[in-house]
This record gives C-alpha cells, structure tokens and sequence, in this order.
C-alpha cells in the first residue's frame, strides 16, 4: 500500500498564497505609507500657504498702522471739510481700503473720504460698539468684525486706531478706522494658488468670513464660518485633521494675525482628497496581483500533477518497498532535474542501506571476536589479550595499549602485537608522534602517509606503518584528564577500516580505562601498604622520642629541685635553726634578728622565683590566665633574650579559645621557634594569626598559626619525615582537626602553617588588630 502525494498541489498552491498574501499586504502598507507622504506634503503646502496670507495681512495691518500716527499732527481733520477733501485724497494712494474716516467715540462722523449717503452718525452695532470698548480700554490698533457698510454699501474690515495730538496726548473722542475692502481681500486671496480640492478662509475674530478661496455664493464675505472653523479663530499654529460636524474628516492648518491675533487664516481640505491618489493606486496594484496570482495558481496546478506527482508516486511506492526489508528496490526513474535527484539520491541510499547491512554483519563478528577475547582476562592479560583481538578483529597489522607516565612525556607499554604475535612492552616517547595528539587532543586518525607526517617516530619507522588510529582513554574521575592511549596500526592506506575501528576503539576504551584505574588502585595500595609500615616504623621512633623528651624534662626538673631549691630550703632551715638558739639565748637583744629575718625573707623570694620559673618552663601560668595571645608574646620575648633573633607578632590582641586548642598552637609555636632558634640561622622570626570566614566546604571557621623566618631554609638532603619534632607537630594538628604544611622558601627561609577548626560557640577575633 502506498498513498499517492495528491495533497502536493495543494500544498503548493498554499505556499503560493503564502507567497501572494505577503505582497498583498506589502501593497497595502506602500498604500498607507504612501497616503501618509502626501498627507504631510498636503500639511506642508498647507502650512506655507497659510504663512503667505498671513504674511500679506500682516503687510496690510502695518500699512495702516502707519497711516494712524500721521493725523496725530494733522489739524486738516478738525475742519470737516478740509478733512474730507484730505481723506478723499489720500484713499486712491491705499487700493486695499474701501473707505477711511474720523469719527467719535460717541459714533459721530467727523470725516470720510466716502459718505455718499451724508450720513451724521455711524450705526453702532454691537460688533462697533465692541470694537470702540477695546480701543478705549488699550489705545492701540484694534481690528473689528466683517460687515457691510451702511453708508458705501461694500463688505469691509474695519482697523481702527486712536488719533493723538502733535504733544502726544490723546484726543479721547476721535478715532481713525481704515476699512479694508472684503472685495480687494478676496481678490488677493484668490489670486494665492492653493492644492487641489482645498478651501482657504480669512475669519475675523467673531468667527465671520472675511475672504474665500475659491469664492461660494453659500459663504460670502461677513457671513459666519461652520462652528468647528469659528474655534479655529482661537487656536494658533493649529495642524491637524478633524471630523466635522458633518462626519468628513478634513485636514486643517490654522495661523491667527493681526495686533492681538483678531483675523485667522484657515486653509482645510478633505482627507479623502488627499488619500484618493494613494488608494487608486493600490486598487490597481492589487487588480494586477491578483490576476498574476489566478494564472500562476492554473499552471501550478497542471505543472505540479504532471512533474512532481506522479515521479513521486513512484518513489513512495519503492521507499515502502524498502522499508518493508527490500534491500533491491530501485527507483527506475529517468526525470532530470530535482525529481531525478531525488531518484538518484534513493537508489543510492538503497544501495548504501545494503552495504550498511552486510557491514554491520562484519561488524558484529569483529565484536564477538574482541569480547570473547578479553571477557575472562584482567590485569595485564586483559591488555595482551585486547591488542591481540584487536589486530585481529580489524585486520590491523599493529596494536598498543599505554598508560601515560608520571611526566606525561611517555607511554608505558602495558602490551603490543604485531602480525598477531606479542611484542615486549617498553616506553614509548610522545614527542614528535600521533599518541601525543591523542593525549593532548582526543581521537587522532591518518588514513595514509602518517610515517612522512611523523618522521621522528622511531616505532612507525622501524615497523613501516601508513595509516593510525589512535583514542584517548579518559579518568572516569575527571574526563578532560587522559591517563593512557589504545592505537591501531596498518601498512595500507585506509579509509573504510576506520569507519569500523573507531567506534569499537571508543567502546572498549572505557573498558580498558577501568581496567587501567584498576592496576594503578592496586599499585597504590601496595604502596600505601608500604608508607604504613613506614609510618609505623616512624611513630616507634617518635614516642621512643617522646619518651626520651618526657625522661630528660624529669631529669632537668629533678636537677633544678635539687639543685636550686634544695640548696636554698636547707639554707633556710640551718638559718632558722640558728635563729631559734639565738631567740632562746639568755641574752636575746644582742642578736640581729632583723638582719637575719630580712636575709631569710630575701632566700624565700629567690625560692619562690625558682618554683615560678621551673612551672613557666613546664607550661607558662600566663597561657591559663592571659590566653594564647599574651603567651606568644611572653614567648617571643624570651626566645628573643636567649637567642638574639628579633621576633614579630602579627594578629589579633584577643582571640578566645579553648583550653587545648590554646595548648596545641602555642606548643607549635614553641617546636617552631625551636627548630628556628637550633637550625634556621635566621636573623628575624614572623608569627601571625588570623581566622578565616566560615565557608559552607569546612562549615566552621579556621584558626591559622604562619611561623616565618629568614634563614638558610630546609636542606633538601634532610627529609621532613626524619624530623621527629616536625612530626610531633604535625601530630598535634591531626589531633586537634587540622594539618600542618611546611614550606621553604626559593630566596631563603622557611613558613609553617598550622591550619586548625576553632570549635563550636567560639567567640570570633576581637576588633583590635596589634602588630608586636
């Protein structure tokens, strides 16, 4: 049974549409990205237009801003009619105004340079009376609102400005008003080129049209804006797009001008404009894609049945026929291309599978060979017997098994064979030869000319090798740590040889390194066993030296009893015996019994001396009393008095410890000064002690005794283990928990370090640090 790959076409199709959607939404986002270009360009042009009219506005607004302060000095206009002749003269100089007139701020008109109606009194509407209120209340140029005018009938501005008197003061009742023409406005405006489809408003501060671009009949000159546009008139340097009241989104770009920003320029356009160009393009865009995709999916579909299909039909049909165990199934196709590749690459994976299973019989039958040669053997047979299966198994013309040596410059033979015969083993060097890569690197393997890449190697030399194949094997305690090497040798390029050796290499390496750590275990238990019998016969040499230590301190004490207080006691005893005849004497005033008790008091304080010295030298009262500290120092001082080498203290002033842990360091402090004091000929001494922090490996803290000096160092020809004082040092350490280390210095000297566990509920060194 066999499934026909008709799901193929449609798997091609969806990759096809996972292809096409992609390049659908590349398009959509060029679209967007697009309209968002021309958004900001729109807002651009839109920005600079503004700028240009309010430039032009702000030129008008100048213009008459300069026009005001000549009527300061100018007594025409208080003459009515010389003032109009005046007015009517000067109006045809400024095009943009439609009329210009004094009046007062009662409404009342002095002059006009057009009054074709002879009006007396300007109509005071509430946007004039607005206007009027603002220039009474700041003195300054006020622009008011968009209007017809009563009396010429034109739409207008008017700018109005207070008239001063030649002095400076003003004259509260007039006013100049200058009315800019809506007509000449619009015309100016229109004449502004501005983008497609954009509108362009001047509104003055009420929120009134005042010139259009282009110009409606709907919204002409004075008539109020849409409501959202009249809150522009209150924003400065607005830019945005907004919903309108009537649900089109417009994009807006607002500038205020004037003295106190009373006009607004507003230009707006609606977005569906700005975006139209950008979405018609990417309908297009999408209409091809789309026609592209419909005549790629047809051909896909007949391509696909006729090239891909049906070849893989077969295929499939003979891959289940080799997977059903049929080693001789071939593809028999003649396609060229991929397909034929593919066809190509089965036969050839068919015919591999084939060798591959008449190799693995080979393979097992060179794995029986190796096992049953070495699965009754151990020790040095297990090597003899391995390299023997190995030529064997692998048809090898040579095999080694070594252990890398203490300098790890050599290996020790443990056992060779060549031409199935076993050769003495010896030590080979690892200079200039592949094992030393095999050391150093992992498995090393040349399948030809290993002599000429080699020519120190003696061994390859001497036995004509041309290809190796060599592996590592490992300390199960510390894989990256090599402890020997297994290798095998052949007169013949190889290549297929070692697709077959280096797994069985790999596999009974582990074994033959077990074995390996086995003899080194056995070779250090038989040297241990030796060290035991040395040590023994060290501590019988020790505690016959104790013993002898023990017999001459009771020798020293006996004489110094004997010697110093028995002579001073059986002094003490004749004087009190002749102190007493004299006392009972028939005439007692003439003994000197004053003298004579002074003399006995002063061979009391001599005895008590001798009894303090002889128990400091058996152990200093000043350990118990005053702590380990204070007799180190005392220590120090009279080590320093009798031998005249200075001494230091290092360390805290107060430690607390226990009664025989104070006794152990300063006993080893006192052998170690010993030992500097008979052998060292050092000029100075250094004794410090520190404690180390808690770690979580000792799970306590540490007591650290460093004696140092500068003397001639341990002669090398004097081992350690024949010193029977430094033993019995190391010998208290052990006791206490600790170890002793000794050291001799390269320039000189000579450093132990005493390394003992403080016990439990110990109080920690004190903050005072003092340096004797």
């Amino acid at each position: 049974m066999f499934t026909v790959p008709g799901g193929l076409r449609r798997q091609v199709l969806a990759l096809l549409v996972s292809a096409v959607v992609p390049l659908a939404g590349l398009s959509v986002w060029l679209a967007i990205d697009e309209g968002r270009r021309d958004a900001a360009q729109a807002q651009a042009e839109a920005r600079a237009t503004v700028q240009l009219v309010k430039k032009d506005l702000d030129r008008v607004i100048q213009s008459t801003t300069d026009l005001i302060p000549g009527f300061g000095s100018n007594t025409a206009f208080r003459d009515a009619a010389q003032c109009n002749e005046t007015l009517a003269a000067l109006l045809p100089s400024f095009p943009q105004f439609a009329n210009m007139t004094v009046t007062a701020y009662d409404g009342a008109i002095i002059c006009a340079a057009r009054n074709p109606t002879r009006l007396k009194m300007m109509p005071l509407t509430p946007a004039k009376v607005e206007v009027i209120r603002r220039l009474r209340e700041t003195g300054k140029i006020t622009i008011g609102s968009a209007e017809v005018s009563a009396s010429t009938k034109l739409p207008q501005l008017p700018i109005v400005g207070p008239i001063q008197n030649a002095g400076g003061s003003g004259d509260p009742g007039l006013m100049f008003a200058a009315s800019l023409d809506l007509r000449w406005l619009g015309a100016q405006v229109n004449r502004i080129p501005i983008p497609p489809q954009a509108i362009l408003l001047v509104l003055d501060g009420r929120g009134n049209i005042a010139a259009r671009n282009p110009p409606s009949t709907n919204f002409p000159a004075g008539s109020a804006a849409p409501p959202f546009e009249r809150s522009l008139t209150a924003q400065d340097g607005f830019n945005g797009e907004v919903k309108g009241e009537d649900g089109i989104a417009r994009l807006y770009s607002a500038l205020r001008t004037g003295p106190k920003g009373d006009l607004a320029v507003i230009l707006k356009v609606r977005a569906s404009d700005i975006y139209k160009p950008s979405r018609e393009r990417l309908i297009l865009h999408l209409a091809g894609l789309g026609t592209v995709a419909l005549l790629v999916f047809g051909l896909t579909w007949y391509g696909s049945d006729r090239y891909l299909t049906k070849p893989l039909s077969g295929l499939i049909r003979e891959a289940n026929r080799l997977a059903g165990g049929d080693l001789s199934a071939r593809s028999g196709l003649g396609y060229e291309g991929e397909i034929g590749v593919l066809a190509s690459s089965f036969d050839a994976m068919a015919s591999a599978l084939q060798a591959e299973s008449n190799h693995r019989v080979r393979t097992a039958e060179a794995f029986r060979v190796i096992v049953e040669g070495t699965s009754s053997a151990t020790g040095d047979e297990f090597f003899r017997c391995l390299v023997r299966s190995l030529t064997t198994a692998l048809q090898a013309d040579f095999a080694m098994a070594g252990e890398l040596t203490e300098n790890r410059q050599s290996i020790r033979m443990l056992a060779c064979c060549s031409a199935d015969s076993l050769l003495p083993p010896k030590t080979y060097p690892l200079r200039g030869t592949p094992c030393e890569g095999v050391v150093s690197g992992g498995i090393c393997y040349y399948p030809a000319n290993v002599s000429l890449l080699f020519p120190e190697d003696e061994l390859l030399r001497e036995q004509g090798m041309e290809s190796y194949l060599g592996t590592p094997l490992l300390s199960s305690g510390d894989p990256s740590s090599c402890i020997g090497l297994i290798a095998v040798l052949y007169k013949r390029e190889t290549s297929r040889e070692f697709l077959d050796a280096e797994p069985m290499l790999k596999i009974f390496a582990a074994r033959a390194m077990a074995e390996m750590e086995r003899l080194r275990v056995e070779r250090a238990l038989r040297g241990s066993m030796a060290q035991n019998e040395e040590m023994v016969r060290t501590l019988r040499d020790l505690m016959a030296r104790l013993e002898s230590v023990r017999e001459e301190e009771r020798a020293q004490i006996s004489r110094e009893i004997h010697d110093e207080l028995g002579q001073q006691l059986t002094a003490m005893r004749f004087d009190l015996i002749s102190l007493r005849k004299a006392l009972t004497s028939p005439d007692p005033a003439r003994i000197p019994v004053v003298e004579r008790v002074n003399e006995l008091t002063g061979m009391v304080d001599s005895t008590i001396r001798d009894v303090r010295r002889i128990a400091t030298e058996l152990r200093p009262g000043i350990l118990d009393t005053f702590g380990l500290v204070a007799a180190i120092e005392w220590q120090l001082g009279e080590f320093g008095k009798h031998t005249g080498i200075h001494c230091h203290y290092e360390g805290p002033r107060n430690v607390s410890l226990s009664r025989d842990l104070a006794t152990t360091v300063f006993r080893i402090c006192q052998e170690s000064l010993t030992n500097i004091g008979r052998h060292a000929k050092a000029t100075e001494a250094w004794i410090r002690l520190e404690i180390t922090e808690p770690d979580e490996a000792s799970g306590g803290d540490w007591l650290l005794l460093t004696v140092h000096d500068n003397g001639i160092g341990m002669p090398p020809f004097r081992p350690e283990r024949k010193s029977l004082g430094i033993i019995g040092m190391r010998e208290r350490a052990r006791i206490a928990g600790g170890a002793l280390d000794i050291r001799s210095e390269a320039d000189g000297g000579t450093t132990i370090v005493a390394r003992l566990p403080r016990e439990s509920g110990e109080k920690a060194f004190g903050e005072e640090q003092a340096t004797v």
